[in-house]
């Protein structure tokens, strides 16, 4: 009887835990079962890795094969442990003392293909920074999320950052007969002073004509990160001003933009940060029919929702008053507070939050900009505004009304009429 153990690691939240892989080839009829409360992607890897080291040339273990995933009450989600489980099997097959003591203080995350490549998971950025924090001396991640590891190198000083894209590759690394260079930060990689050129060039503050009160509200917004609400008819430039804020706000600091990719990294970010990383701010636009999970976080994976992913951001609610008022009011605590809890069954998370509010409102239902032409009864009107809710609107800073401009050309033929 052989055990082989490797690591790897499970989020909870933007905290990563520790877990041991254990491998037993034990007697018995040929198989493979996996213990310790794993979902259906980590129950599957069973097949996934049995292809993956036979179209890779490694031998595949003829005895019963038992494989747990321990702390065994913490559930396992995703294919993020298909890796580690290979480096068990290799162990109980048989690995030198070095391999051994490679493996001891190595976390390894990567999803196998059935023909041995390695690909990107979700949560790279959380788990190299936890990684760090629980002494752990090298992580192994798959190459592709290579471009996020880099802009860590500087972070997680200390801790070796292995990228491999195969598991032949891993493999020749264990045995010793090949060797993965540490990843290094890139030449002339994004830093935050290099933010504001590396921003959309297509998006800027002076495509705005007109519109001088709501463009110095905006700017007050700015300087104080306040959350604003504009007010105007459809077509007068509430979602054009809203998606500029942006584009005025400093650049992302070194720190923020740590925190910031992380979140975006749970959400499914993989090797797409680049903007984050260049200093830009994240601009998260919800549609008005987002419901509560959407927005706050949750699902059956406890999601980082729309509010997080706006960490450090813009958070831009169009057609306010046409989302529904409950969705709406799950932001009045993490406006306050700046974060999140989301609890679902007998788990909860904390996500930070710590965005800036822009919503956006039609006058009333018709939209009408002049009174006299609204179609709308005052009843109407009433019930209209009251879809915000007081103590939203309690919390909103600045209050700012846009107008409909005429252009240049339109001015003309009004003219000559």
């Amino acid at each position: 009887m052989a055990v082989g153990q490797a690591r790897s690691m499970a989020l909870h939240g933007l905290d990563g835990m520790l877990v041991t892989v254990e491998c037993d080839l034990g007697r018995g009829l040929p198989g493979v079962s996996v213990v310790g409360l794993g979902d259906a992607a980590v129950v599957q890897a069973r097949d996934r890795i049995r292809a993956a080291m036979l179209n890779s040339t490694l031998p595949w273990p003829k005895s019963k094969v038992v494989m747990s995933l321990s702390p065994a009450d913490v559930k396992k989600e995703g294919s993020s442990y298909d890796l580690a489980m290979v480096a068990s099997i290799l162990a109980a097959q048989g690995l030198s003392e070095f391999a051994l003591e490679l493996l001891s203080d190595t976390v390894v995350v990567g999803e196998l293909g059935l023909d041995g490549t390695v690909r990107a998971v979700a949560g790279v950025v959380p788990m190299i920074l936890s990684a760090q924090r629980r002494g752990m001396r090298r992580i192994v991640i798959p190459e592709e999320n290579l471009p996020d590891a880099q802009q860590l190198v500087d972070v997680v000083a200390g801790l070796d950052i292995l990228a491999v894209g195969s598991l032949k590759e891993f493999h020749a690394w264990l045995r010793g007969s090949g060797s993965i260079v540490p990843v290094s930060k890139p030449v002339g990689a994004l830093t935050p002073d290099s933010g504001h050129g590396a921003r959309d060039e297509e998006v800027d503050m002076a495509d705005i004509v007109g519109q001088a009160e709501a463009r110095r509200a905006l700017e007050i917004a700015a300087v104080g990160g306040h959350a604003i609400m504009l007010t105007g008819p459809p077509g007068s430039g509430k979602s054009m001003l809203a998606e500029r804020l942006p584009t005025i706000l400093p650049p992302l600091s070194a720190t923020e933009q740590v925190e910031a990719a992380a979140i975006h990294s749970i959400a499914g970010g993989r090797g797409d940060l680049g903007p984050i990383w260049a200093g830009v701010r994240p601009f998260v636009s919800p549609h008005p029919s987002v419901t509560q999970a959407a927005l706050v976080g949750g699902g059956p994976n406890l999601q980082p929702g729309a509010i997080s992913l706006a960490h450090h951001g813009v958070l831009f609610l169009d057609e306010a008053a046409e989302t529904r008022s409950g969705v709406l009011d799950c932001l009045r605590i993490p406006m306050e507070s700046r974060r999140v809890e989301i609890a679902r069954a007998r788990r909860s998370v904390s996500y930070p939050a710590g965005f800036q509010l822009v919503m956006a409102a039609n006058p009333c239902r018709c939209g009408a900009e002049d009174p006299s032409m609204c179609t709308c009864s005052s009843t109407d009107r009433r019930r209209y505004y009251a879809r915000v809710s007081g103590p939203i609107r309690d919390r909103i800073d600045v209050f700012a009304q846009t107008r409909r401009q005429r252009l240049i050309g339109q001015q003309r033929r009004g003219h000559q009429r």
